[in-house]
């Protein structure tokens, strides 16, 4: 049969650096896959090392810093994905060259699911009738998928690998065959079929998936609200420039209006002056040649010798000079000209530039105003213990280590009134024990200073601006120690998959919840604003924020 490539495999099913099948998948918080040893040499050479498919961030630099065994530790604190190892080791055998186990040099028609055994057509037959195999589920290679191969291939055990696992010990949560159960795990009181293992198992998964659902929902909700808030941006932009437009259309036309209205006066006034000089011109020009013209009768006399008709002109000719207007300054019609003057204030055309340009200016409302928006999302604020990893776009805290201390994370942003701020927890760090999957604690509470300048101590006890319940123990900020509760602490028996939040009412009284229900009272009098408190104590691997709902209030 013609064997399958490694180009011809979904590209899910490879590495994104070294473009081969995945090998020791890790999952990282984006949800894509990278091969464990490609994992760490992308941290060790890459700033920041972004995810290469989508950039979202898988650790920051800070993380970096310590070469390739903190590399190391990082890339194994990322889950290993067992469902894409099964599905990669299961497309490795489909693409090999198929041969009967059986038979030299003749191509297989089928698989064993069982046995693991490629078989020919006749040994296929032969594998059917054997009595210790013809229950065996035997699927033909031509119609099989490395989905199916997966999902069908049996459990082996991992100590006898030719035994199958028909049991599950929960004590150690490993499959464990028959001879297994009679040996190592006879001590263990807990053992169940894998059957009902499995179904217990996808019975989780599938409540994860709605979980998941859910949460797809919201963002959808989400999405359409800042779409619709687009649209109304837009509308509200184009209505904007419109009114602008139309103000400035009306602003021009008394511009216009204005400079008209000037340009019209000075015209007229002007006219009225040029018509008065015009007359004084007209005027001076007439008594100009009066002048002359009894300047010339002077001159003819001067030349006469007859003293007799002289001495009886000049008589008459004195007569007449002094009865000519002979002013020698300009008259007053003239200086009409010095009436006209165009005043321009020039300090209220600058009041109104200065007020044109602050006219109608646009303004982005304050966040304060927003203070009525429904919380949708829990999100960890960056300053967090040192033992602490943030990733899901910091919605998710995982532990770094063993250990019970620096596990503090803080929400980002303050509690609202009558909002539920709830984590749940996702694995723990499991020890053989006989408390089986018990947990020490998680402790929760609220701080009430800003987590950027908050400085975190190695333990939520040791925070002095904090309220936290930590199993059955209650600390405030207003007792150095901390109040011992003998009532029965809903913290003492959390596991896996439980979930703690808390929240605040209009009294500033601040309320514990666990798995969904209210579990009354921790603290009364809390300031304003105050911000959520995780502490992944004991053995807490991992908790992630969920959405933030409304406290359903009870009579």
């Amino acid at each position: 049969m013609a064997t399958a490539s490694p180009q011809d495999v979904p590209g899910e099913r490879e590495c994104s650096i070294c473009h081969e099948l995945l090998t020791v998948p890790k999952l990282l918080p984006c949800g894509h896959h990278l091969c464990r040893h490609c994992l760490v040499s992308w941290i060790q050479t890459k700033a920041d090392a972004p995810c290469p498919l989508c950039r979202c961030a898988i650790v920051h630099s800070k993380e970096q810093e310590g070469g390739a065994a903190k590399a190391e530790a990082i890339a194994d604190g990322f889950p290993t994905d067992l469902f894409m190892e099964k599905l990669v080791e299961a497309e490795r055998l489909l693409s090999k060259d198929h041969h009967c186990c059986v038979c030299e040099d003749v191509a297989a028609t089928a698989l064993c699911l069982e046995c693991g055994d490629m078989l020919c057509s006749s040994c296929e037959k032969g594998h059917r009738k054997l009595s210790m195999s013809k229950n065996h589920a035997v699927e033909y290679l031509a119609s099989l998928t490395a989905e199916t191969l997966a999902s069908k291939r049996p459990c082996v055990c991992a100590a006898h690998p030719q035994e199958t696992c028909r049991l599950y010990c929960s004590s150690h949560a490993t499959p464990v065959c028959w001879l297994c159960a009679s040996t190592k795990h006879r001590a263990c009181s807990d053992l169940i079929e894998l059957h009902d293992k499995a179904e217990e198992a996808g019975k989780s998964l599938e409540a994860l998936v709605d979980k998941l659902d859910l949460g797809e929902a919201e963002i959808d909700r989400v999405l359409a609200s800042l779409d619709q808030h687009w649209e109304k941006t837009d509308a509200y932009a184009a209505t904007a420039i419109s009114e602008i437009e139309e103000i400035r259309h009306g602003l021009e036309r008394s511009v216009r209006t204005w400079e008209q209205g000037l340009k019209e006066e000075t015209r007229r006034e002007t006219e009225y002056i040029k018509a008065a000089v015009q007359e004084a011109k007209e005027h001076l020009l007439r008594r100009r040649g009066k002048l002359r013209t009894h300047k010339g009768v002077i001159r003819q006399g001067q030349g006469m010798e007859n003293r007799e008709v002289v001495d009886k002109m000049i008589t008459a000719l004195e007569t007449r000079v002094e009865e000519l207007d002979q002013i020698d300054v300009l008259p007053r019609e003239a200086l009409v000209l010095s009436d006209l003057e165009l005043t321009l204030d020039k300090a209220a055309v600058s009041r109104f530039e200065q007020e044109l340009s602050s006219f109608g200016q646009v303004q982005v409302a304050p966040a304060d105003n927003f203070s009525n928006v429904t919380p949708t999302v829990l999100r960890f604020h960056e300053n967090h213990g040192q033992a602490v990893r943030l990733g899901n776009f910091q919605q998710t805290a995982t532990k770094t280590g063993l250990h019970c201390n620096h596990g503090i994370v803080l929400a980002q942003d303050p509690l609202k009134t009558d909002f539920l701020y709830e984590v749940q927890i996702v694995y723990q760090h499991v020890t053989v024990s006989k408390r089986r999957h018990k947990l020490e604690t998680l402790a929760v509470g609220v701080v009430t200073v800003d987590p950027t300048t908050i400085l975190l101590p190695d333990k939520s006890a040791d925070l002095h601006s904090a309220f936290v319940l930590n199993r059955n123990w209650l600390k405030t900020p207003n007792c150095d120690e901390a109040v011992v509760l003998y009532s029965t602490a809903p913290l003492n028996c959390l596991r896996g998959g439980d979930r703690v939040g808390v929240s605040l009412d209009s009294d500033n009284r601040l309320h514990l919840h666990v798995n969904g229900q209210e579990r009354g009272v921790l603290a009364e009098g809390i300031p304003r604003p105050c911000y959520p408190l995780f502490d992944m104590c004991g053995k807490v691997g991992q908790i992630t924020a969920l959405p933030v709902t409304k406290v359903m209030k009870t009579n």
